[in-house]
């Protein structure tokens, strides 16, 4: 527990496996050996994880949150047979088939051997069947040679359509077949036929709509009636929100949070390239403070991050000391990266409004771009930083309770203001919450440009990044001027 708070991965692999060595098939400590696995995500854990997805294969789970957590992070290690397996055991419980939904969609585009998800032409013993009978849908499972259905369906194919006779009255019943294929096949049609129900009936994270043209004219329209009021709400909450940022009432974090579903790098990128730049403390402010003495050690964040290793990028600079920075920060990193890597691909994305369909094609090469900045990302951290966690953190985890959506923030925020306690450090940031919520007051924190100029001077080419970054707040030498 200790272990996993502080996100010590490799020490709380090595307790797991002590306690496992004992009680082997303990479902919740094999889970945790699982998450530790996969945060660490080096080559050699590969071999690990494959080990124990031959065990949650055949586990019969005592905790239902378990299963959806377990298949993801086995798909995600190319681990598909035992994935799809555990999710097609477990299919009655509702979490499971939404997530079984997007573990289909990851397999059909991550991996090129179709070995699941089969289709045959003639209904054969052991595979499903699904058919229509009196305009409706329904799945039946070869699997009982003596029932009647069975022996009435076997041989025919897909397309076929017969007529069979009731028995308690003279009446027929035209049967349509519809699709012959194997189990995970059959899950997800079936999956796809509750979707046709209200999500709040279903229970299912999604609903299909059948359009009732073809026209694009009409699409477009069906489709602003279904989603433009949601869409128009969620742009005036978003207008609201960095108009907010802007005035300075809104600090970086709390933006972050509220409209970009705390993903602090791709809310810094969207701010610079899309919106009108990064909201910073002018100079002016730490003018009347005192300079840190010779040998302050300097604790970062995301705010910080991201400009230090953007002028390293472009300008080959080395810093004066290692910076502080909290283990949680890189963890998101490394969580961020592994996400990308087995995210689905993407061509575009689309916006809904009450005033029409906004399309937005995404670059071709936008995943591996994405994949080379985080990896350089990372990089830089192990050159140019310590990766710290304060022990003062677990007192305050154990004592407060959190949404799970919470939890990162809490972290991150959270553990940065305890290391700069704890070292005696200077909070180098361009976040305003810190401040707001008077976490810190502001003799303890410098900002990027301070403290870029500090070490390079006032006119150094790479002060140039924040002019490019549109920092708001930034002052500007007379031959930035010129």
């Amino acid at each position: 527990d200790l272990c996993s708070i502080m996100h010590d991965w490799k020490r709380c692999l090595e307790v797991c496996n002590s306690f496992l060595i004992k009680s082997p098939e303990n479902e919740v400590v094999s889970t945790l050996k699982l998450r530790c696995l996969d945060n660490i995500n080096e080559d050699w854990c590969e071999v690990e994880i494959k080990s124990l997805s031959q065990f949650f294969s055949k586990c019969t789970f005592s905790i239902t949150q378990n299963i959806p957590f377990i298949a993801r992070i086995l798909i995600n290690h190319g681990n598909y047979e035992e994935g799809l397996e555990i999710l097609y055991k477990n299919k009655e419980k509702n979490e499971v088939r939404s997530t079984y939904i997007f573990a289909i969609l990851t397999y059909t585009q991550k991996n090129e051997d179709k070995n699941f998800l089969k289709e045959y032409e003639e209904v054969i013993d052991g595979c499903w069947v699904k058919y229509e009978i009196n305009n409706e849908t329904h799945f039946y499972e070869m699997s009982n040679n003596s029932d009647n259905l069975y022996k009435i369906l076997l041989g025919h194919k897909v397309g076929d359509i017969f007529s069979i006779n009731g028995q308690l009255v003279n009446k027929d019943y035209s049967i349509s077949v519809l699709r012959i294929m194997d189990k995970y096949l059959y899950l997800h049609d079936e999956i796809f036929e509750e979707a046709r129900q209200p999500s709040i009936i279903s229970g299912l994270p999604l609903e299909s709509h059948s359009f009732s043209s073809i026209e694009p004219q009409n699409m477009v329209q069906e489709l602003i009636s279904l989603f433009g009021r949601n869409g128009e709400e969620e742009k005036t909450r978003k207008e609201t929100a960095l108009k907010n940022y802007y005035n300075r009432t809104l600090s970086f974090s709390e933006l972050i949070i509220q409209i970009y579903t705390n993903d602090y790098l791709g809310g810094y990128s969207n701010l610079v390239h899309e919106q009108s730049g990064i909201v910073a403390l002018p100079l002016s402010i730490y003018q009347t403070l005192p300079q840190p003495p010779q040998g302050t050690s300097f604790v970062i964040d995301f705010s910080s991050l991201i400009i230090l290793h953007k002028i390293t990028k472009e300008y080959n600079i080395a810093y004066p000391n290692k910076f502080l920075i909290s283990t949680f920060i890189v963890d998101l990193i490394k969580q961020k990266l592994r996400a990308i890597k087995n995210e689905l691909n993407s061509e575009m994305s689309v916006d809904f409004s009450t005033d029409g369909v906004t399309k937005y094609q995404l670059p071709e090469n936008m995943q591996q771009t994405n994949i080379a900045y985080l990896e350089s990302l990372i990089k830089w951290i192990e050159v140019n930083c310590e990766s710290v966690v304060s022990t003062k953190i677990i007192e305050f985890k154990r004592n407060i309770t959190l949404e799970h959506e919470q939890d990162s923030f809490i972290d991150y925020i959270l553990n940065t203001i305890l290391i700069r306690e704890d070292e005696q450090a200077l909070l180098l940031t361009d976040d305003l919450v810190y401040a707001k919520f008077n976490m810190l007051p502001l003799q303890f924190s410098i900002s990027s440009e301070k403290y870029v100029k500090d070490v390079l001077g006032d006119d150094h080419p790479a002060l140039f990044e924040f002019i490019k970054s549109r920092y708001k707040g930034f002052s500007l030498s007379t031959n930035q001027l010129l």
